[in-house]
């Protein structure tokens, strides 16, 4: 985890790679954190990005 602050607010951030699910270091993070008040899962879809602008989901 990376811990810091914008603002006011406290903010903790976690990278991931290929081998963990996101939502499995979601629990964890909320069982590191009890207090967490918000969670916001980002992903890139492991950086693949389509040749075809069609073919965008």
């Amino acid at each position: 985890y990376k811990l810091g602050k914008i603002g006011s607010h406290r903010v903790t951030m976690c990278c991931l790679t290929c081998e963990y699910e996101s939502t499995s270091v979601a629990v964890d993070m909320m069982r590191s954190f009890p207090l967490i008040k918000l969670l916001i899962l980002v992903s890139s879809n492991a950086g693949a990005v389509p040749r075809d602008v069609g073919q965008v989901h």
